[in-house]
């Protein structure tokens, strides 16, 4: 039997070239007469689903989409929505207080100018208060 150097060895992460979508790591190997180079290839989204291809079947693969990277993707994701909700909370207890400061300020000598009343209303409006 005739030595092979394979280009992949056991979790390399692998995708199908043409056609099907198939992306996954090689579990194993295997040789015919006919196909000197063949790899195993478990699936990453399929969980023990394996299928066999020669060498001219398959590519590199980034791992893009793996559900690891998914998974990451996700976190990294919850994290910024955390802090875009606490940020949105800063802003809207800020938005209260500056309602809660105009009222104070101008609530009893809002007098006729136009600038001081809408500011006024947006502040109660910001505070939920009936104007």
């Amino acid at each position: 039997m005739v030595e092979v150097t394979r280009r992949w060895q056991k979790g390399d992460l692998v995708q199908k070239r043409q056609k099907s979508k198939w992306r996954g790591r090689i579990v194993g190997f295997y040789d015919t007469a006919e196909t000197p180079e063949g790899y195993s290839v478990e699936s990453l989204f399929e969980n023990g689903s394996v299928q066999v291809w020669p060498l001219a079947a398959l590519d590199d693969w980034d791992g893009t989409g793996t559900p690891e990277q998914l998974q990451a993707e996700l976190a990294a994701a919850k994290a910024r929505e955390a802090k875009l909700v606490k940020a949105l909370g800063l802003a809207e207890a800020a938005l209260s207080q500056v309602g809660s400061d105009l009222i104070a300020l101008w609530g009893e000598e809002e007098g006729d100018d136009p600038s001081i009343l809408d500011a006024l209303a947006t502040a109660r409006a910001a505070l939920g208060e009936k104007q």
